[in-house]
Order: structure tokens, then C-alpha cells, then sequence
């Protein structure tokens, strides 16, 4: 029969309603780790690349121990219960679902989803940023450009060059000596009936430009 080596997991168990846990820290008590954790005295710790941690629960109570390593194992180390598992191929099938829809896109009027299309301007900003190098600031900038752009109709499906789910080139946007040049003309849309007094996306998008311009 097995020891009791640290009998503090025992009540750290107590803390759980996951009988996948109580198992996880009933099986700490008697000196027992899952795979590329180790004890040495008073202190787990894994040297497993990228899940890398070192706990110490020497003079800390069951309850502040169930809740600090119930993080790492889980958040650093990457344990999970059948349920977290379930819910990450939830998210992974989704992503797959989203990427899968950005490959078979060859025009912008195609991509109907708001968050696809989001993601193809930022890895269009990210990609060009490397290649033309303009830095960070910039290319946070050209990404509210766009954006807005879009939405104000500056720039239109007819401007966006898709090939295979990627935004390959952009009209009215070129790059020249690290710099992001903007050829389209920012004008105010025509609004047909008085507007109300009050402050607007389209003037806050101006000033921005502005600002960022100067």
C-alpha cells in the first residue's frame, strides 16, 4: 500500500467537485505527478519545453494551493478534463470552419462574415508591414484606415484583390520608402437629410487621420 507523502493534497482534493481533479490531487498526495512533473522537496515543477513552471506550496493553505496549481496545471501545463477538451475542438472546428471559408475566397463580396473579413485585413497590415518594414505604428494605422474605409465605401469589393482567402494587393493604398501613401481622396458621404446635432463615427475617423497624419 502506498504512502501518504503530502498529505496537504488531500485536503486541496476537498476544494474540487471535478472528480477528474480530485483524482489529479488525490494522486499528488501519494507522490504520484502526471508526466513531466516532478517534486523535489516542497516544490513541483516541469521542465517539459513551453510548459515550463515551478510551484512552491511550502506554508500555504489546501484552499490558496487547490487554486494557484489548479491554474498552472491547467493554464501552463495544458491539463484538461474530457469537457475543456470538448469546448477546445468547439473552438478549434470553428477556426478550421473560418479559415476553410478565407481559402475558397477569390473576391471580398464572397467573405460574408464580419470577424473573416477582420482577420484577412490585419494578416493583409501584418504581412505588408514586413515587407515594406514601415514599423508597428503604421500598420496599425493603415489597419483603421482600411477598416473605415471600408465601411465608408473609400474602398470598395472592386478594390480588394483576393487570391486563395488572402487580400494580395489594394488599390488606392501603395508603398513607398517605408511609408504607407493613401491615394484615395477622404471625403465626407452625402448625407440627403439634415443630421441632428451630435458627433459621428465619420468625423471621429476624420480627426484620426488627421492626427495620425501629422
Amino acid at each position: 500500500m502506498k504512502s501518504i507523502l503530502y498529505p496537504i493534497f488531500l485536503a486541496c482534493r476537498d476544494n474540487s467537485a471535478d472528480l477528474f481533479w480530485k483524482k489529479i490531487f488525490g494522486n499528488l498526495a501519494f507522490g504520484d505527478t502526471p508526466k513531466g512533473i516532478q517534486f523535489k522537496g516542497t516544490t513541483l515543477c516541469s521542465t517539459v519545453k513551453k510548459k515550463e513552471f515551478v510551484y512552491s506550496f511550502a506554508d500555504k493553505s489546501p484552499s490558496l494551493i487547490y487554486i494557484e496549481l489548479y491554474e498552472i496545471l491547467s493554464k501552463t501545463f495544458g491539463i484538461k478534463t474530457d469537457l475543456q477538451y470538448s469546448k477546445s475542438k468547439i473552438m478549434f472546428n470553428d477556426y478550421r470552419e473560418t479559415n476553410s471559408s478565407k481559402k475558397e475566397s477569390n473576391s471580398w463580396t464572397s467573405v460574408r462574415r464580419k470577424s473573416v473579413r477582420e482577420n484577412m485585413l490585419q494578416e493583409f497590415c501584418i504581412r505588408m508591414e514586413k515587407i515594406h518594414g514601415f514599423g508597428k505604428e503604421n500598420m496599425k494605422h493603415l489597419y483603421h484606415v482600411l477598416f473605415s474605409g471600408i465601411i465608408f465605401k473609400v474602398f470598395t469589393s472592386i478594390d480588394i484583390k483576393l487570391s486563395n482567402g488572402i487580400i494580395e494587393n489594394i488599390n488606392g493604398i501603395r508603398f513607398d520608402n517605408r511609408n504607407v501613401i493613401i491615394e484615395r481622396a477622404i471625403t465626407a458621404p452625402i448625407v440627403k437629410k439634415p443630421a441632428p446635432p451630435g458627433i459621428y463615427l465619420w468625423d471621429l475617423w476624420n480627426d484620426y487621420i488627421k492626427e495620425s497624419a501629422k
